[in-house]
């Protein structure tokens, strides 16, 4: 196995996905694909892709909105693509994970527990998190930690991922690994409702920060 990164052999598809998401209420985790540095684009590559995003740029764009990111996981299963320009006070901590491939037990638990740990130390800073392009890998995680840090079901977490990093989670056979993982009677059909009655999941995006502000109680 050479170990290529995806990304770099598919860079169209790269820059048609969206850079990031919203926060994933009611945590501070912020969804997005994985960012390049720029030494990797060709000169070009704002002119034929749509969505190029590197590090100080992700960071810069997250400050402007009142989001100070102090941590990045990254899920990926190759080296660093973004080595220039991390702040000195930027933690990363790498977590490989296999492309396609559902994370297992033992991952979910190292992410839960390097997020819980940095949310002690700097409770107001939020923590950005990718794969390659910021869907499957990175959805699965972040569900596992809704599930069992701030209390949601598999359905909930699955609709709190994708109503803040559309389309969501896109492969069903992670989506079904979740619900395997942890089983409960929730009705689909109602989850999103409930979501937005109870976490405020779809308000507020633009009005302070209200419904991350629900989210004290799962961030340690």
């Amino acid at each position: 196995e050479n170990n290529v990164p995806t990304v770099l052999s598919k860079l169209q598809k790269w820059g048609d996905y969206s850079s990031y998401g919203e926060p994933v209420a009611p945590s501070r985790f912020i969804p997005m694909k994985t960012p390049l540095s720029p030494t990797l684009l060709a000169k070009d590559a704002e002119e034929s892709l749509p969505n190029i995003l590197t590090l100080p740029k992700f960071l810069a764009e997250q400050l402007a909105l009142g989001r100070k990111v102090g941590l990045i996981i990254d899920l990926s299963n190759h080296d660093c693509l973004y080595t220039d320009g991390v702040p000195n006070d930027l933690e990363r901590v790498h977590v490989r994970n296999v492309a396609k491939s559902v994370p297992n037990v033992e991952c979910t638990d190292e992410v839960i527990a390097v997020a819980s740990e940095f949310w002690s130390r700097r409770p107001e800073h939020h923590i950005a998190i990718h794969c390659a392009y910021g869907f499957n890998r990175t959805g699965f995680v972040l569900c596992c930690y809704l599930v069992e840090k701030c209390g949601l079901s598999a359905a909930q977490a699955l609709a709190a991922f994708a109503e803040a990093r559309k389309p969501g989670v896109k492969h069903e056979r992670f989506r079904e690994a979740l619900r395997r993982r942890y089983p409960s009677d929730d009705a689909d059909g109602d989850v999103e409702e409930d979501l937005v009655s109870h976490l405020g999941v779809g308000q507020g995006r633009h009005e302070g920060h209200s419904h991350e502000e629900k989210s004290a109680h799962c961030k340690v």
